[in-house]
């Protein structure tokens, strides 16, 4: 193991080299260059000075963001002191864009908001629209897409106002990409569709399979695949069209990807390999890796091993080939896994630690968990349980870790817009007042100069008067507006609280009619109890051992009836006030509803009734365990009372689509179409007695829709007079997203 992570050690510091060797001889002769620029703008007047610095800073901010910065800081100090606005404007621009490029987030915003500040100045439309479209650059960069998305539509309403459509046609793919990574998917695909019909009006072609491969990855991320497919297929058409063998690639691995996603494996890995073939042909080594790492997932999914392992070893020469040594970390950990299938753990902890090697080179701690969740498998399967349990607790340590930091992250990029936010409205405040320091600069010299012309310095008086009277005016009807419209939003909001409260009255009656309902059923089991135990107390010498039985026997199933009765109303009434909340986690169905069939056969047996339960094998679904065991204790009860001597009561459980279902058939008395209604209303009471005489609750149905809803789930009911009674439970198979967020 040792010689193998000093190999991989080697090759790492081998591609180091070569890379450095590159980066040296690339860079050879920078000085030479320098003093060329520096003599041919010492040649210049100022403004060229200021202008040709602002281009070269342009040309070079991807490469050297650090010498673009010092080019626009020179140009900007020639400018300043000349105020050649638009200059100023085109470096504070540039400025913005290296510290973007150098990660520099609120640096860069606060140059882009000074472009943008002085570009309103000058009302340069098009420079604007270019300074709001960098201001969304910064925000979508640190993941605050609301504020991006801001910036990104007034750019784009500027840009329409203009007529540029090519300007038009980049700012409708920033609101797709944004809208996109908000969730917002179908105004996503809306800016899309806007860029395709450009792209069909200008034809375009080269466009073509772009925009249909963005349109196909919204379709993707909604999990309508077949739409995506269509997209995909469409790119792939129009790719080959044109001759564009990167995008005929990018489609190809990404309908492999959909495959591969729908289990369709077979389909993912012929759409793979043609993907890997035209890489190949590009020399496209990144790219190979990826496919080939993907086409091992493909083989470990098919348990196709030997070919699972090749692919992954040869995904791990492309990247290395590359000199991208994170790049072999998913191929090494795909290995790891496979290995552990194959009880070779040697091997997986290998390549595991070579993984964990470069995790750790990296700082990278999402990588750190996936090494430390495959370790904690592979101690657990080897049976090395203390192991198994460090690692489980380096990966909770590790996950706590990076939530932390991601929070702390996302509080520095709060921050940031915080701050931006603030010297925008800095400026704002300071081109007010200095808009009102000129007017009162003009106000002086006018009245200075009019001092000589007595009459006509009083017609500019009444002048103003007039104005300012016009002015008081407009203030006074848009504040009558205002309040109008505050007026009208007051009554629609007291009309909601009216409706509110309308609909809190009809709850109380419907509770306040329920809870009467209770109380008459608690008073029947209570009333029969004292009869019958002052029947035994003052005639107990005269009745028979008979007479003494059967009364006993009342007492004791008015108690059952009473005693279950308060059980069903406790659990109703903790879920109304919420003090019962769901514990949700994976359930055996099948062990629960065997648990109640031995806890009620000896009531089954005693009515003669034969009890059925279907499947044999377990079946899995998501509640909370002790909901769903009084939801089907209630509904067996239910049959067995309902059923008669010789009856019989079936447990069926299957899955259907995204649900777990349990139906509790009996061949009992059945229930009318009109009772049915009845059955899980809180307002109206139904409760009818056994086949023999047992009296029910009329809360246990209630409270069994109660636990169904609130673990997402559902019941029904079916049933014929004289035939029988079906009730269906409907139980999530897996948590919701709504239920996991």
């Amino acid at each position: 193991m040792k010689q193998f992570i000093r190999l991989f050690n080697r090759i790492i510091l081998i591609v180091t080299l070569l890379l450095c060797t590159v980066s040296v001889f690339c860079f050879e002769n920078p000085q030479d260059d320098s003093e060329n620029v520096e003599n041919f703008l010492f040649a210049l007047p100022d403004d060229q000075k200021a202008i040709k610095l602002n281009e070269l800073a342009m040309e070079i901010v991807a490469k050297d963001p650090q010498k673009a910065i010092n080019y626009s800081n020179r140009s900007l100090k020639i400018a300043l002191q000349k105020n050649y606005l638009t200059e100023i404007a085109n470096a504070y621009s540039n400025i913005g864009l290296a510290y973007d490029y150098l990660g520099e987030y609120k640096i860069a915003l606060e140059n882009h908001v000074e472009a943008l500040r002085i570009r309103e100045i000058q009302k340069d439309r098009v420079g604007m629209a270019q300074s709001l479209n960098n201001i969304g650059v910064i925000y979508y960069s640190i993941k605050a897409y609301h504020e991006a998305r801001e910036f990104y539509d007034r750019a784009l309403k500027l840009r329409i106002s203009i007529g540029d459509t090519n300007e038009i046609y980049k700012s409708l793919s920033n609101m797709g990409l944004v809208s996109f990574n908000i969730g917002e998917f179908s105004k996503s695909l809306e800016y899309y569709f806007e860029m395709l019909k450009i792209v069909e009006s200008t034809s375009d072609t080269s466009e073509y399979a772009n925009i249909h491969n963005k349109i196909a990855m919204v379709y993707y991320a909604l999990n309508m695949y077949e739409d995506a497919l269509t997209f995909y297929k469409k790119a792939i058409e129009m790719s080959s069209s044109v001759n564009n063998k990167a995008e005929l690639a990018r489609s190809l691995t990404n309908i492999g990807n959909i495959y591969f996603e729908t289990n369709r494996l077979k389909e993912a890995l012929t759409s793979y390999e043609k993907a890997l073939i035209i890489r190949e042909e590009n020399k496209d080594k990144k790219g190979i890796g990826i496919i080939q790492n993907n086409i091992g997932m493909i083989h470990k999914q098919m348990e196709n091993y030997p070919k699972a392992l090749d692919y992954c070893t040869r995904a791990i020469a492309s990247r290395l080939e590359t000199g991208d040594s994170s790049g072999v970390f998913h191929p090494l950990t795909t290995k790891a896994q496979i290995y552990i299938l194959l009880k070779n753990y040697d091997d997986a902890i290998i390549n595991l630690n070579i993984a964990n090697e470069i995790a750790n080179n990296l700082g990278d701690k999402k990588q750190l968990l996936i090494v430390y969740e495959i370790y904690h498998d592979l101690y657990r399967d080897i049976g090395n349980y203390r192991s198994a349990l460090d690692y489980y607790k380096l990966y909770s340590s590790t996950k706590d870790s990076l939530i932390n930091e991601e929070s702390n992250k996302r509080i520095a990029e709060l921050k940031i817009s915080y701050d931006v936010d603030k010297k925008e409205k800095e400026n704002i405040m300071l081109r007010q007042q200095n808009e009102s320091q000129r007017r009162i600069n003009e106000i002086q010299k006018t009245s200075f100069i009019m001092i000589t012309f007595l009459i006509f310095v009083l017609l500019i008086m009444f002048y103003f008067r007039y104005k300012t009277n016009q002015r008081t005016n407009r203030l006074l009807n848009t504040k009558n507006q205002t309040i109008s419209e505050q007026t009208d939003k007051l009554e629609l909001i007291l009309k909601d609280l009216r409706k509110n409260e309308q609909k809190l009255i009809e709850s109380n009656a419907t509770k306040d009619k329920f809870f009467t309902i209770i109380a008459h059923d608690l008073k029947n089991p209570l009333h029969a109890i004292v009869l019958s135990s002052d029947t035994i107390k003052t005639k107990f010498k005269m009745m028979t051992e008979q007479q003494h039985v059967d009364l006993i026997t009342q007492i004791h199933k008015a108690g059952l009836h009473l005693s279950n009765l308060l059980e069903n109303l406790l659990f109703w009434s903790k879920a109304q006030s919420g003090a019962m909340k769901p514990e949700r986690q994976m359930i055996d169905l099948s062990f629960l509803v065997t648990e109640n069939v031995k806890l009620l056969s000896e009531s089954a047996k005693n009515k003669g009734i034969t009890i059925q339960s279907g499947n044999g094998g377990s079946v899995y679904a998501y509640a909370d365990p002790n909901m769903i065991n009084t939801v089907i204790r209630n509904l067996m009860s239910n049959a067995i009372k309902f059923t008669s001597k010789g009856g019989e009561i079936s447990l069926n459980t299957r899955i259907n689509n995204e649900y777990c279902e349990l139906k509790v058939k009996d061949t009992g008395v059945g229930i009318s179409e009109i009772d049915l209604k009845k059955l899980f209303r809180i307002d109206v009471h139904y409760s009818t007695f056994g086949t023999s005489r047992e009296k029910g609750t009329g809360l246990g149905l209630i409270l069994c829709r109660e636990f169904m809803e609130m673990n997402h789930g559902s019941i029904e009911a079916e049933s014929t007079i004289g035939k029988g009674t079906e009730l269906t439970i409907k139980i999530p198979l897996k948590p919701s997203k709504s239920a996991t967020e």
